[in-house]
This record gives structure tokens, C-alpha cells and sequence, in this order.
């Protein structure tokens, strides 16, 4: 499936109790805004569990829209030294998750709906590609849907620091580099 094709599935994927990108204004061409900058056609693909909450996009919407991804968040410090050990940018990187929609305040995202988003758009951007998926909720869908992957500890995990869950992302990223 082409690329504008997967943005036009994206664009239709809907749920009661979820906004859209469309919702929060951070419509674009990309399948998630992280993309703006992490969308190689080639590198390995990051599979994360989903981008943000509505609450929070719209309260960092101007931020979001200037890079895709809020740089002070741990999950991003965590790639950013990753890809700095690696020798990499984002660039060289294609980023997505398993669940394509935003939660709201407190949402709890059941397992069929993430498995209805990965089976209607991850698993085109995904195919036939290096795949590193981020925590138990991405490595479940991956392996749902029998795609090849390799485990990494999602980078907001509690309980251990920024430096431990970047050298864990490099080492997965050192695979293809």
C-alpha cells in the first residue's frame, strides 16, 4: 500500500471515546506527526503503543506542529541519546505506533481497537521492514499479527533512567547500523 494510501486509512479510522488528528488540528501528510522528521523509507521502524493524548496535544500544539514530537518528554530524550549513541538521526529512523487514534483524559485503549489500528494501518507501514517494538503493548500487537520485531523496553518505563533506556534502544538500533 502506497503512503498517501495508509494517511487516507489513518484518516478514517475512527472510535467513540477517541479524537483524531483531524480533532486536535495536527492533520498533515504523515501517518502520526513524529513523522515529520522519522520517516526514512528504508531504516528500521520504532513501533511505539501511540503518539499522545488529545489534552496534551492541544495544550503543546504549537511545539507539535513546529517538530512533531515534544523534545523535553522522556520518551523523546530516551531516542535522542539512543540514535546519538548509534551515530544516527531521526531522520535515518521511521517512527509509528500500534494505536493511531488519541485518547482522552484517561482513556483506557482496549485490545481489539489496537489490533483494529495496526491491522487497517501499521502493518502497511511496517511491511517487510526492520521492526523494534517499544514495550509490552507493541510487542503484543506485533506479535498478534505475526510480524517480526525486536523487543525493547518502552522508553517511558518508571523505575529506570534515561541513559539505561537509551543504551537498551541503541543496542536494538546497532542491529541494523
Amino acid at each position: 500500500m502506497k503512503r498517501q494510501d495508509i494517511i487516507k486509512q489513518r484518516r478514517q479510522f475512527k472510535a467513540e471515546g477517541f479524537a483524531t488528528l483531524t480533532d486536535v488540528g495536527m492533520d498533515g501528510n504523515w501517518v502520526t506527526p513524529i513523522q515529520k522528521l522519522s520517516h526514512s523509507e528504508d531504516g528500521p521502524v520504532i513501533v511505539a503503543y501511540y503518539w499522545w493524548d488529545a489534552e496534551s496535544v492541544l495544550r503543546n500544539r504549537e511545539e507539535l506542529r513546529k517538530f512533531g514530537y515534544a523534545p523535553r518528554l522522556k520518551f523523546n530524550k530516551v531516542i535522542d541519546l539512543a540514535i546519538g549513541q548509534v551515530g544516527i538521526t531521526r531522520k535515518e529512523l521511521y517512527i509509528t505506533q500500534a494505536f493511531h487514534l488519541l485518547p482522552l483524559n484517561g482513556t483506557y485503549i482496549p485490545q481489539e481497537l489496537i489490533r483494529r489500528s495496526f491491522n487497517l494501518i501499521t502493518q502497511y507501514e511496517i511491511y517487510g521492514r526492520n521492526v523494534i517494538a517499544l514495550g509490552n503493548r507493541a510487542q503484543q500487537v506485533c506479535a498478534y499479527a505475526q510480524v517480526d520485531y525486536i523487543p525493547c523496553v518502552h522508553p517511558d518505563a518508571r523505575g529506570r533512567t534515561i541513559v539505561s533506556l537509551a543504551a537498551e534502544l541503541a543496542k536494538a538500533l546497532r542491529k541494523f547500523y
